[in-house]
């Protein structure tokens, strides 16, 4: 499933120049049955191609077009100019800095369409494709992460593992989205209705084991819709996850707070160990719990948002 680097600048290429209903960047897919809106958001972070590699797998190796059983697949570029510009960035450097225009794609505010007089690009861009997020019945936004961790699922509160249990990935972040600051581009998706939404952090960036894992994940969300059918094996289901319930974070204001030390994701951490120095005040964790989202060293890469995040003690869920 090896998808190179200029197919997924081919399909970008594509995807840019669809147009769905007046939005750029937005590809539809129908069967021609009824059935429900799938939909696929990737490089909601310009600098996370993934999502690309798994849209050229299902558009032009698996031809989905003709296989689609029922209902649609809207494709969505959520952050296209970040992404247009991450494409021809010549190293990690510059990719890095091309990861949103002027605001984290994930840190909208969370009463958007309140917002006036806001003429940053995301906020732009997100009400542009506030019609199209409405119509989901189900979504999937891919994501990867800077440090080589274990994909993982970053789910909205009402997941059904059902759904999730065929994925390449055991390890489950829930509550994030009640913590974090301001609202993820996915807590929009479906509008009013209330709908399965799952992003997935399908491994570090520009890896091909990541873009296989990105596409593993559509192609089996997609089979237990019954929207393709394709042959699954039992025993690579997965029967237990690792569940990490975010109930906390820490919040650096300036460049003179750092954490205490490095950590590293999913670390067990004893209640009393010292954290962080925010504001020249030693911060403590409160309870035992795990870290989450850690930079790779003292600092973020950015002020303003969260440093690392904490979760409850890890829980098995067997399914």
């Amino acid at each position: 499933m090896k998808i190179i680097l200029k197919n997924i600048q081919k399909e970008f290429g594509f995807l840019k120049k669809s147009n769905y209903k007046g939005v750029q960047g937005v590809y539809e897919i129908k069967s021609g049955q009824p059935g429900p809106v799938f939909g696929l958001t990737i490089c909601t972070h310009g600098n996370e191609i993934a999502g690309l590699a798994a849209s050229y797998y299902l558009r032009e190796v698996y031809k989905l077009r003709d296989k689609l059983l029922k209902g649609s697949v809207l494709i969505v570029v959520n952050n296209l100019e970040a992404t247009d510009k991450a494409l021809v960035a010549k190293n990690k450097a510059e990719k890095m800095l091309c990861r949103f225009i002027d605001l984290n794609f994930n840190r909208l505010p969370k009463y958007l369409l309140a917002v006036e007089s806001d003429n940053r690009y995301e906020i732009k861009r997100a009400k542009e494709l506030l019609p199209i997020w409405d119509s989901f019945d189900v979504a999937l936004d891919i994501h990867s992460t800077t440090q080589d961790n274990p994909p993982m699922i970053i789910a909205s509160n009402n997941l059904d593992f059902e759904l999730v249990k065929d994925f390449p990935i055991k390890t489950v972040i829930t509550n994030i989205v009640d913590i974090q600051l301001g609202a993820p581009a996915f807590a929009f998706y479906g509008g009013n209705k209330v709908i399965q939404t799952i992003e997935i952090e399908s491994g570090q960036h520009n890896k091909n084991k990541t873009r296989e894992v990105a596409t593993k994940c559509v192609l089996s969300l997609l089979n237990k819709l019954k929207m393709i059918n394709i042959r699954v094996s039992k025993t690579k289901r997965v029967k237990t996850f690792d569940e990490y319930f975010v109930n906390n974070s820490i919040v650096f204001d300036s460049k003179d707070d750092e954490l205490a030390r490095p950590f590293t994701d999913f670390e067990c951490i004893k209640k009393g160990e010292l954290l962080a120095l925010v504001n020249n005040v030693k911060v403590f964790a409160k309870e035992d719990c795990c870290v989450l989202m850690a930079p790779k060293g003292t600092k973020p890469s950015r002020i303003g948002e969260e440093a690392v995040f904490l979760s409850k003690p890890v829980i098995k869920k067997l399914i």
